[in-house]
């Protein structure tokens, strides 16, 4: 099973240039997953979770708010940096 790359992007042109570039690069070793909006990736990395399927990345189009969780894995505990960053 490979880690799955997840990309949030709600522009459909954008998302499909960027998944098409993503799969051709890293295709062979990863499951690319491109969503349009956030609830969608979250439902994806829960059934990661769920199957004990690696995470390699989640890239997002917008940065977090101030103080937001930040999961390194699903399946794990999430942190909280001061100012919202990882």
């Amino acid at each position: 099973m490979n880690p799955s790359l997840h990309l949030l992007h709600g522009d459909k042109a954008v998302r499909a240039e960027l998944e098409r570039d993503l799969r051709r690069r890293y295709g062979a070793d990863y499951d690319v997953c491109a969503r349009p909006a956030a609830p969608d990736v979250l439902a994806a990395l829960r059934r990661d979770a769920d199957a004990g399927r690696p995470v390699a990345i989640v890239s997002a189009t917008r940065a977090r708010p101030a103080g937001a969780p930040s999961c390194s894995r699903p399946s794990t505990s999430c942190t909280r940096s001061p100012a919202g960053r990882s």
